[in-house]
């Protein structure tokens, strides 16, 4: 090349770094070739007038893509260090940094060429020390994953899971001049460094997206000045389904605290999120019996024995809540008549037994007696403690957690009625109970309140509620509108004894 096709070409790269470095947008656009969706395109504009943004959104906004745009842009534009940290060491290797390293590929050529990308780190060849970008896990015993770094851009994903203590070693870093930084997540927690962040005043320009505003079935357009100063309209999809958010609505409803959060990118009511809400329970009370379809009927027992417990009976059959009734102080033995008694009265076909605890007494007690000449009643042993049944819809982290999302499938996708008058004292502190306990999501797994966590907010044991709950284990029938007969029961029964007890039938 002559010296003055060389001097072309660097006013030519001049341009273009000059471009790129004022608008990130136009690197994505011109450079990597990619088009960001609407709120990506928000995003990237605010570094034109922010150094620090802070995002909170709702699940699919492309919060991870942006994540890899930008530590590429920061490499390119300013060749200086980018740290990345987030609240989770896997979750960084596998989506973050794959992304990155993704997006440092697809640049061109001779710009992809300059880089060395290794396991955790994204260097220069020319100055490796210099520019760089830096995985750095956030150690449960460390606080130092952003200690150190001085003139960079901090990345931090998922804000709100990381510790406030990486961040207090970090905020001397951020106030240097010239350093920059991009915090991202879903808006998890109601307290820590991020939630400061959106409620307070904070060098950071803060931005929250929801989901429901990117779908992928709509169009949306945004401004665009391409390199020779025309206006363009970008036009774009967004990057969620509206059937995903009509099943997160539909799961969780509308106003509760995980729509908030997962779809909304709101952060979460200081108010609870009950797992049977009010308006389910209420329709109860009005809805109609079901005809004359036979379903098992089910005795549920929550036994209790000292302290401040009460040991709750529930009769249920299929929709219809028959009965209910708890009491005190009694010890096992007394307990244990009392739940015959009601077994033979309400002519049930099955009991089924908290055995945590006391409950490992009484239903071993059940399982030696005779009924109808047989040894043993058709006892259901319900260990509440276990892992939680594979359940797509709803995971959960025990089997207490499923049986109470159990409960709350059963008062919002059938019609549950309780038989009876209104002012009958067992059913309406049986309603009462079953609407009171909160859940919340922990590690993609729902959890119900703990009864120990009630009692902090001045609540009873809901020991009636966990009753009606624990006859939701087995019964198949009744989300799937299978008709049992008794003669079925009684064959069931006697296949569970010779299989499950091997003791002989009288």
């Amino acid at each position: 090349m002559t010296p003055a096709e060389v001097e072309q070409v660097r006013k030519e790269l001049r341009f273009w770094l000059c471009r790129w470095r004022r608008s990130p947008l136009n690197y994505v656009i011109e450079m990597m070739g990619d088009v960001p969706t609407h709120q990506q395109a928000e995003i990237l504009r605010s570094f034109e007038c922010h150094p620090f943004v802070a995002v909170a959104s709702g699940h699919g906004i492309g919060k991870t893509r942006l994540m890899g745009w930008l530590v590429n842009w920061w490499l390119d534009t300013r060749g200086k260090v980018a740290p990345i940290t987030g609240a989770g060491g896997d979750q960084l290797g596998v989506t973050v940094w794959k992304e990155v390293a993704d997006t440092c590929r697809r640049k061109w050529p001779w710009l992809a060429d300059r880089y060395e990308c290794l396991s955790d780190e994204l260097r220069s060849k020319e100055d490796p020390l210099i520019s760089r970008a830096v995985l750095r896990t956030a150690r449960p015993d460390n606080n130092d994953a952003l200690q150190g770094f001085h003139d960079c851009m901090f990345f931090i994903d998922e804000g709100s899971g990381v510790r406030d203590g990486i961040f207090e070693v970090a905020s001397g870093a951020m106030g240097d001049p010239g350093n920059c930084g991009f915090m991202a997540g879903n808006p998890t927690k109601t307290s820590g460094y991020m939630h400061q962040v959106f409620h307070g005043k904070t060098f950071w320009h803060c931005l929250q997206f929801s989901s429901e505003d990117s779908l992928a079935e709509r169009e949306y357009a945004y401004p665009y000045v391409d390199p020779m100063g025309e206006l363009r309209m970008i036009r774009c999809h967004g990057r969620q389904t509206a059937r995903w958010i009509q099943d997160m609505r539909d799961q969780y409803g509308i106003t509760s605290n995980v729509y908030r959060i997962r779809v909304l990118g709101q952060f979460a009511n200081l108010g609870n999120d009950f797992i049977v809400p009010g308006e389910y329970i209420e329709k109860a009370w009005t809805q109609r019996a079901p005809g004359s379809v036979r379903y098992p009927r089910r005795l549920g027992v929550d036994p209790a024995w000292m302290g401040d417990d009460d040991t709750g009976v529930v009769v249920r059959e299929g929709e219809r809540i028959l009965y209910a009734t708890s009491w005190h102080g009694f010890d096992l033995v007394e307990s244990f008549d009392r739940v015959r008694l009601l077994f033979n009265e309400w002519k049930c076909d099955y009991i089924h037994v908290d055995a945590i605890g006391v409950g490992a007494g009484l239903y071993d007690m059940l399982m030696h007696s005779v009924w109808r000449g047989r040894i043993g009643y058709p006892a259901v042993k319900v260990m509440a403690s276990e892992r939680a049944p594979e359940d797509g819809e709803a995971p959960c982290r025990t089997l207490r957690d499923w049986l109470w999302w159990r409960c709350r499938q059963f008062f919002r996708t059938k019609a549950p009625v309780f038989v009876g008058s209104p002012d009958n004292a067992g059913m309406r502190q049986l309603a009462k109970e079953v609407g009171e306990p909160t859940y919340k999501i922990t590690s993609g797994k729902v959890i119900a309140e703990s009864k120990d966590d009630m009692k902090k907010r001045g609540l009873k044991s809901p020991n009636l509620a966990d009753a009606l709950n624990v006859t939701f284990f087995g019964d198949g029938e009744i989300f799937s509108k299978k008709v049992i007969s008794a003669s079925e029961l009684d064959y069931r029964y006697r296949k569970k004894v010779r299989k499950e007890l091997n003791w002989k039938v009288l």
